[in-house]
């Protein structure tokens, strides 16, 4: 929803805003009901920035002369999307462009992951997409644009559930691209699915450790503005593509190296190698061959550097007892890989 004090917030510097950020953690800290966890304040101060984006989205196009609207629907929901589009046509009449942004990601191993979490996740955008196509009468002149992400096209550990759901978008842009040429004509709107990178500033990879993340695996984060000149080049030109890559280097997700001139490298996971493959030039000394006993204070400010390094989180913020999914937001697949580089 649109926080009240929206308005207020929008006018603070940053300097402000980080004041108000370190306020909020001295709360936590002294609120006894709670457990005062980095995750916990990023959630909490996130609201006020998505509220701050959400205000001066609406002033700005309000300021260019725009009637807007704003109403907030569980897109999973058919009855609440129903509701919305019928709320929308009634003050505007009729929907030209259809861009669907909704996602929910909530990376875990598919082993770990409970079917309701996979449903969750799949549903914000397969079914929203499909409950948008059932809502809204097609008009002459009608697009539509899907946000999707790299992770449809190329996959990623630990994202199986967001993966189908981005997939799904570009498979349905091409059933009703191809339903438009039909005789039927079921689709008369051109539609396309943007395969989308992290962007700059905006979205869910900004969100809390997960920048700091993406960033050390080599993702270049894509300008906002030079994003949206893109697809806007796409959406409102001739073209008939269905589905677009929108993305820079992506790093560790184009781990076939299907970006690249040269194939990236498959390496063979320690407990996966069979008896016969080689073992490691430098195997770690065991008890008794020459282990050196670090000291523990040094061992603990290494990690700290580490997971700071990784997440973004301040070393003051990080203590040793805090579990790295509940209380630092990091899931279980950047768990392995940040143990992988601590064990090193």
């Amino acid at each position: 929803p649109l926080e009240k004090q929206a308005a207020t917030w929008v006018r603070l510097s940053a300097g402000e805003l980080d004041a108000m950020k370190k306020r909020m953690w001295e709360d936590l800290k002294a609120d006894k009901t709670v457990k005062a966890t980095p995750a916990l304040l990023e959630r909490e101060f996130s609201k006020v920035k998505k509220a701050c984006d959400l205000h001066r989205a609406i002033e700005a196009m309000s300021l260019l002369g725009s009637k807007v609207t704003y109403l907030q629907t569980d897109m999973a929901d058919a009855a609440s999307v129903a509701k919305s589009v019928k709320a929308a046509l009634k003050a505007h009449h009729r929907v030209d462009f259809v861009v669907h942004a909704a996602g929910l990601e909530e990376s875990k191993l598919l082993a770990d992951k409970k079917v309701e979490d996979f449903d969750r996740v799949y549903r914000a955008k397969a079914h929203g997409a499909y409950n948008l196509l059932k809502c809204i009468p097609p008009v002459r002149g009608q697009r539509w644009a899907f946000f999707s992400s790299v992770v449809g096209r190329f996959g990623n550990l630990g994202q199986a559930d967001y993966a189908a759901a981005s997939d799904f978008l570009a498979k349905l842009s091409a059933s009703m691209n191809s339903k438009r040429r039909g005789a039927k004509g079921l689709y008369p709107a051109p539609a396309v699915t943007f395969d989308l990178t992290a962007f700059a500033e905006i979205g869910m990879a900004t969100r809390g450790s997960v920048e700091a993340f993406l960033k050390s695996q080599g993702v270049d984060f894509m300008p906002p503005a030079e994003g949206v000149r893109l697809m806007l080049d796409v959406l409102l030109g001739d073209a008939d593509a269905h589905e677009v890559l929108v993305a820079g280097a992506i790093g560790k997700l184009d781990a076939e190296g299907l970006l690249n001139s040269t194939p990236a490298p498959h390496p063979i996971p320690l407990q996966q190698a069979g008896e016969g493959d080689k073992a490691p030039s430098h195997p770690l000394p065991q008890e008794g061959e020459g282990r050196v006993r670090m000291d523990e204070a040094v061992v603990t400010k290494e990690i700290v550097a580490l997971v700071t390094e990784k997440t973004g989180y301040p070393a003051e913020m990080l203590e040793l007892d805090l579990d790295m999914e509940a209380d630092l937001g990091i899931d279980t697949v950047k768990q392995a890989e940040l143990i992988g580089m601590i064990r090193e």
